[in-house]
């Protein structure tokens, strides 16, 4: 039987940098943590797209929420 192997690695913005977990929320359960990222959550032309919430107005410079300044149609990588 062959091996596998499954390499888990973070999901970065290449655009802003964001890391895929919020970093106050390092240390915290799974389930209260907020994503900066979506990595990997839709799948379109073959590809699998990530959102970055950060680049599209989500969450401001500060990582604060700003949920009315999001655009669904931004921070795609």
């Amino acid at each position: 039987m062959a091996r596998i192997k499954i390499t888990v690695k973070d999901c970065l913005c290449p655009v802003c940098g964001a890391p895929e977990v919020h970093p106050a929320d390092e240390g915290k359960p799974i389930m209260e943590k907020r994503l900066l990222v979506r990595g990997f959550k839709v799948y379109c032309d073959d590809h699998w797209w990530s959102q970055c919430l950060v680049c599209s107005g989500f969450y401001n410079d500060y990582l604060v929420e700003t949920p009315a300044n999001h655009d669904e149609n931004k921070g795609w990588f």
